[in-house]
């Protein structure tokens, strides 16, 4: 059967390292991100919205991700739920 995370550990506890791992990002970071994988908001819209340049959105955006990776990775499957769940 397909494979439950719920089994391993519970989802909330799962959510909360991430969001903990979130939190450290520098002020900025955090923003941008949280506007992109909550929000759903597009880089354009968080450009528009932070008044700052699409570019530096995406830029903030890839080192985000950039850094959950390396924090991650030797939980490999907080950063599975991440880019899965999360996006």
């Amino acid at each position: 059967g397909r494979f439950e995370l719920e089994e391993v550990v519970p989802y909330r506890e799962l959510v909360d390292e991430i969001e903990s791992e979130i939190n450290k990002m520098p002020p900025k970071m955090r923003e941008v991100f949280n506007l992109s994988r909550k929000e759903q908001l597009s880089h354009k819209q968080i450009a528009a919205q932070l008044n700052i340049a699409e570019s530096t959105v995406r830029e903030q955006v890839k080192r985000a991700l950039k850094l959950l990776r390396i924090r991650l990775k030797d939980r490999p499957y907080l950063l599975y739920i991440l880019l899965h769940l999360l996006r």
